[in-house]
């Protein structure tokens, strides 16, 4: 954590050298504010805040998804509340299709619990355009992740294009194997270009990254760095879907994952190139999912 020093004006909110001074008043606003497990109400004439995605990345934050911040339907999420700019949430509209929240499930942190027979949810088409659309953008994800089972493709993320009947960017744990694996599909025709590596085990925390610039793709698992492919297809057509624990095939989910999630950060920036906000959002992540 990280101090903030306050007036009866302002309040300086960030590490110092990204620090983003604004009104208290806004402050309390801000959609989220809330304890010491992140960002903090503030009052009184001095505040200890902790860094956040938000006060790391700035203007680079696609989403950023923590399980706190979520809309239940009957203890089921309908949908997880993007806490950075873009408002980017994960929904799931249909009842039988919504995962289970549980307030303390990962390291005493709230999560959300997809089952592996038909939970999944849907981020918005603007987060996968804005990950490979395109050019195949630079980017970094932090996931904090426990597989409940090993069963078959335990799909973390899926990037596709409702027209095609092939992934176009996915990863996830393969049970042959086990190995780690992400997948890429340039032109949607089924010739995926594949990296894998490592084992992932069932019912073990994990503080997973994935760093993306083009070709180069980064896997990292609790620190070590388990996949570093540098032949990853560039993707050239359309990407109009993003989900979570399934793939999307012609717009139909399938290969459903055993999946606890706590949170999802994502930013258009390959933080393998920018140590200071690579080592500072890995402290955030360790000290909140410890």
């Amino acid at each position: 954590m990280i101090r903030g020093a306050s007036t009866a004006e302002c309040l300086e909110y960030g590490a110092p050298d990204l620090a983003e001074v604004i009104p208290i008043e806004a402050f309390n606003r801000r959609k989220g504010a809330r304890n010491n497990r992140g960002r903090i109400r503030v009052g009184g004439s001095a505040v200890v805040i902790p860094s956040t995605p938000l006060s790391i990345l700035g203007g680079d934050l696609l989403n950023w998804i923590d399980a706190e911040f979520k809309t239940l339907n009957v203890g089921n999420v309908s949908a997880l509340l993007d806490q950075g700019p873009n408002v980017w949430d994960f929904t799931q509209a249909t009842a039988t299709n919504q995962p289970l929240w549980e307030a303390t499930g990962y390291s005493g942190m709230p999560s959300v619990l997809y089952d592996g027979v038909d939970n999944f949810m849907f981020g918005p088409a603007a987060l996968a355009t804005a990950l490979v659309g395109g050019d195949d953008n630079p980017h970094s994800i932090f996931t904090s992740i426990e597989f409940t089972a090993i069963n078959s493709l335990e799909i973390i993320f899926c990037c596709a294009n409702g027209a095609s009947n092939n992934r176009l960017y996915d990863a996830f744990a393969n049970n042959t194997g086990p190995v780690w694996q992400i997948n890429k599909d340039g032109d949607g025709a089924g010739g995926l270009s594949s990296a894998s590596g490592g084992t992932p085990l069932a019912s073990t925390r994990y503080l997973l990254e994935i760093h993306h610039t083009g070709t180069a793709v980064t896997l990292v698992a609790n620190g070590s760095t388990i996949i570093n492919a540098v032949a990853q297809d560039v993707l050239t057509v359309t990407v109009d879907n993003f989900s979570i624990a399934c793939t999307m095939l012609l717009g139909a989910a399938a290969n459903f994952a055993n999946l606890r999630m706590a949170n999802w950060v994502a930013c258009n920036v390959n933080l393998l190139t920018d140590a200071p906000r690579l080592a500072a959002m890995r402290a955030y992540q360790s000290a909140r999912y410890p």
